[in-house]
């Protein structure tokens, strides 16, 4: 009898070793595409990776929803590819696609592939190293190598889980950012230069072309500032600068507090740009082109005194995804342009308000010095603290 159970046994082991379906376990994929929604090649790559392996094993993450840091990483892992592979990638090449084997990255595809092409891909999963497939295909084993571009995959949730905590994380920032609009929209420089340009356009040409002079100024500062502004984010985003830009801010606080106490401007123009908008004042100047380059020239000459509270607020976008960072820089310019506006309207309808308004705005920059310094300062610790 022991030896038929000893014989059974050995038969069963020798089944088990033998039967492909037991000895054998499916390995576990996982693909992940990096691209954007509505690429019809992106598309395209989806449907054919889903017929090969289904969908439950296919996630898809749309990069123009990520934030601007993880965005990086995927250009910045593309600018990798690049260089090992000797060939020059355009910036719309941004498909990126990662297999994983057991939770190992095995393959990398770069742009758009046929159904045909991926099946050949899977077929060539390699046993070590990562297979990188390109315009021509190249095997990567250094191991640290391997775990740099690996990175980039590792949790990629990460990515989703920024957009669906991006809702709380706009609702948190979004009064920081109206608070730091509001601070910078009070700029004695631009409301000085503005008035001027008002009322000499007034006396001397009529009040329908102040309308269109005043227009073309607001929004030269307007563009130029949302320009500035979308670049500078993106440079805050990639490098961990919030602790620069906080005690630029609180060294600009202190100078704010310090010419608010003595009542001085505190931010004169440059005799060369002061000479020039001086120039442009003239009656033959006060074009819609030459008032639009006025407002370029003010909104730059005056950034370095009068971004503080700007670059808290870029700081504060470049936690944001892109599509939230263009809105709220928007609606932010739009708020430091609302005094400029309500100038404008008011020297339409009463001119002796305007002469009024260029009196006051002498007599109370030091109050308003004075306040914007403290906000100014608690923006700052914000920022140190978050």
């Amino acid at each position: 009898m022991v030896r038929i159970k000893t014989l059974s046994l050995v038969l069963a082991i020798a089944l088990i070793a033998t039967h492909p379906n037991i000895t054998t376990t499916q390995p576990i994929v996982k693909v992940y595409i990096f691209g954007i929604k509505g690429c019809e090649l992106c598309d395209k790559l989806y449907n054919n990776i889903v017929d090969i392996v289904g969908s439950e094993n296919v996630v898809f993450y749309d990069i123009s929803t990520v934030n601007i840091s993880r965005r990086r990483e995927i250009v910045g892992a593309l600018s990798l590819i690049q260089q090992l592979l000797s060939i020059s990638l355009s910036p719309d090449r941004t498909l990126l696609t990662g297999i994983f084997i057991d939770h190992k990255l095995k393959v990398i595809i770069i742009d758009y592939k046929n159904k045909e092409e991926c099946k050949s891909i899977f077929k060539r999963i390699p046993r070590e190293g990562i297979l990188v497939v390109g315009d021509r295909d190249i095997l990567i084993t250094n191991k640290s190598l391997e775990r740099t571009l690996a990175r980039l995959f590792t949790n990629p949730e990460i990515s989703i889980k920024t957009t669906v905590e991006g809702e709380k994380m706009r609702y948190n920032i979004f009064p920081m950012v109206l608070i730091c609009a509001a601070i910078d929209s009070v700029n004695p420089c631009t409301f000085a230069i503005f008035t001027g340009l008002l009322l000499t356009t007034l006396y001397s040409i009529g009040r329908k072309k102040m309308i269109t002079t005043g227009i073309s100024f607001v929004l030269g500062i307007y563009l130029s500032y949302f320009l500035i502004g979308l670049n500078l984010v993106q440079v805050l985003a990639i490098y961990s600068l919030k602790y620069i830009v906080a005690c630029l801010a609180m060294i600009m606080s202190a100078y704010l507090l310090y010419v608010g106490m003595r009542g001085d401007s505190p931010c004169p123009l440059p005799n060369p740009i002061r000479s020039i908008l001086t120039r442009m004042f003239y009656p033959g100047m006060t074009s819609i082109v030459s008032t639009f380059l006025m407002g370029t020239v003010i909104a730059i000459s005056l950034l370095p005194c009068t971004s503080g509270p700007y670059l808290i607020a870029l700081t504060l976008l470049g936690n944001l995804s892109l599509i939230d960072t263009l809105m709220i820089l928007m609606i932010y310019n739009f708020v430091f342009i609302i005094p400029l506006l309500a100038i404008l309207a008011t020297a339409v309808s009463l001119r002796k308000v305007v002469e009024t308004l260029k009196l006051r705005r002498i007599k109370y920059v030091r109050i308003l010095n004075i306040i914007e310094a403290v906000l100014l300062t608690s923006l700052a610790l914000y920022v140190l603290l978050h």
